[in-house]
């Protein structure tokens, strides 16, 4: 009965002072969290973080889907790329050289860096006046 009276206690101490380290770092991860919950964002420009997240999803589909890619990277940094966010949502449509982007985000793309979580590439056709809309009826 003694010792199991002493193995309970020693089990109890034991467990007391694993648990108190874990109630720190949990304090200290919940305390950070809030900061950057509640504070204002740290980057001061909503716009550059887009601006980072669109360029480097083009880096990677670059990279993995077109042959002539190191050419292509080094033309990025141009006034040839052209951009827009979808309001109210988490896709960021791009165009690049003859290329139209869709990349969706799994969160803001303009608050958070990120990496899109998918991805569609359109060629831009030479003659796309002549091609069908898409409200168009056939009649």
């Amino acid at each position: 009965m003694y010792k199991i009276f002493i193995i309970s206690i020693v089990f109890f101490l034991s467990s007391f002072g694993i648990s108190g380290e874990e109630k720190t770092v949990i304090s200290e991860y919940t305390l950070t969290e809030s900061y950057y919950k509640f504070n204002n964002s740290p980057d001061p420009d909503p716009s550059k973080t887009l601006e980072l997240n669109v360029k480097s999803g083009l880096k990677l589909a670059i990279m993995r889907h077109f042959p002539d890619n190191a050419n292509l990277i080094s033309r990025l940094e141009t006034e040839e790329l052209k951009y827009e966010q979808i309001l109210g949502t988490r896709i960021v449509i791009a165009k690049f050289a003859d290329h139209i982007f869709e990349f969706r985000y799994s969160a803001n793309p303009r608050k958070y860096h990120l990496t899109p979580i998918t991805q569609k590439i359109h060629k831009v056709p030479v003659n796309k006046e002549n091609a069908p809309k898409l409200n168009e009826s056939s009649s």
